[in-house]
């Protein structure tokens, strides 16, 4: 440990590429900081923090128990778990966390179908030091039900996006975008019977490109062949280069999740590209960032989502202007200097415990 440092440490089973950008944001920019991240697989992509890697004993088909978390808190000033209800080695801190500092980062309301999740969760809620909601309307819905206010805080989920770019005033708008996995919570085959439904006007003027893998790709394959659109349609599979990624942003009239709506919605307006979603689907924390002004929202029946699409490709200023919005939206609300501000405010409320 380097003397004179903060020694926060973050606790997630598996640390995606996305929050390996924002942790080494936080490396970047706090020098007064030693960050060290423990998980039980490698950080996926180049991390500029210290990574150590867990042991990890199975339990079942759904728990996993990583032997001797509980000595490693003792180590830092600051731990934070990312709630993962299925490493179950992280919840049994909170009950015997001694001097220790602990914070839930990412935990929300249960569904309200499961009582005993729900209990459970306001558990050890209560006995962490404080809790990191991804947004305002989880964390009021928390607080309302007994949870301390003084003790919550609204740490957005964001991207680190290094080029981002208001491109909604771009002249050269030829596709509607699909990014996600092709999996059956995405429903990408949706969006593809409703792009059928647009006349071939709108489909030469606006080819539909969709970037992504899954178990679903052979079954949207045929969809495509079998209905003769291949000449509209682009399977690009999966691209993780963010400079490839922003070509395709920039060229978007729309980015389309007929899905469950997740980080993809702060992807788009970091490029300045309105949102087109589901109203009425069990979305991610990221879709309390939408809004009437930053994105197309539908019912959630192929036909209305044909009827938006329709609409919106007839009518560039809509687009521009929620483009714009979106842009604005991301660099106000979801920046990660906003992002930073936020989880600095967090830490001194800790350190004055």
């Amino acid at each position: 440990m380097q003397a004179n440092k903060l020694r926060v440490a973050f606790f997630q089973y598996q640390v995606p590429f996305y929050r390996t950008e924002l942790f080494n944001f936080l490396v970047r920019n706090l020098s007064n900081m030693e960050i060290v991240v423990y998980s039980v697989k490698n950080a996926e992509g180049n991390y500029e923090f210290t990574n150590f890697i867990l042991p990890e004993i199975t339990i079942g088909r759904n728990f996993w128990l990583s032997p001797g978390v509980r000595n490693l808190v003792k180590k830092h000033d600051i731990n934070i778990l990312l709630n993962d209800i299925h490493w179950i080695s992280l919840f049994p801190l909170l009950l015997l966390k001694g001097n220790a500092r602990l914070v839930l980062w990412g935990q929300g309301i249960s569904n309200k179908n499961n009582p005993i999740g729900l209990i459970f969760r306001r558990l050890i809620a209560n006995q962490a030091n404080a809790l990191l909601f991804y947004d305002v309307i989880r964390r009021d819905i928390f607080c309302n039900k007994g949870q301390l206010l003084s003790k919550s805080f609204v740490v957005p989920n964001t991207l680190v996006i290094h080029e981002r770019h208001d491109y909604s005033e771009f002249s050269g708008k030829d596709i509607i975008l699909c990014i996600g996995r092709l999996n059956g919570n995405k429903r990408t085959i949706d969006l593809v019977q409703a792009y059928m439904s647009l006349n071939i006007d709108i489909r030469a003027k606006y080819n539909l490109v969709i970037i992504g893998e899954g178990e679903k790709r052979q079954e949207i394959q045929n969809y495509i062949l079998s209905n003769n659109l291949s000449s509209f349609v682009q399977m690009v599979g999966s691209i993780y280069n963010e400079r490839i990624l922003r070509t395709f942003y920039k060229r978007a009239i729309c980015s389309v999740i007929p899905g469950t709506v997740g980080l993809g919605a702060v992807h788009a307006f970091a490029y300045g590209v309105p949102l087109l979603a589901a109203i009425n689907r069990k979305h991610g924390p990221e879709f309390n960032y939408c809004n009437n002004e930053n994105t197309f929202f539908y019912d959630g029946s192929i036909q209305n989502l044909s009827m938006v699409l329709n609409e919106l490709c007839e009518d560039s200023n809509a687009t521009k202007k929620k483009g714009s919005n979106a842009f604005k939206y991301y660099t106000t609300k979801l920046d990660p200097q906003q992002w930073l501000y936020e989880f600095q405010h967090a830490l001194s409320y800790l350190l004055d415990l």
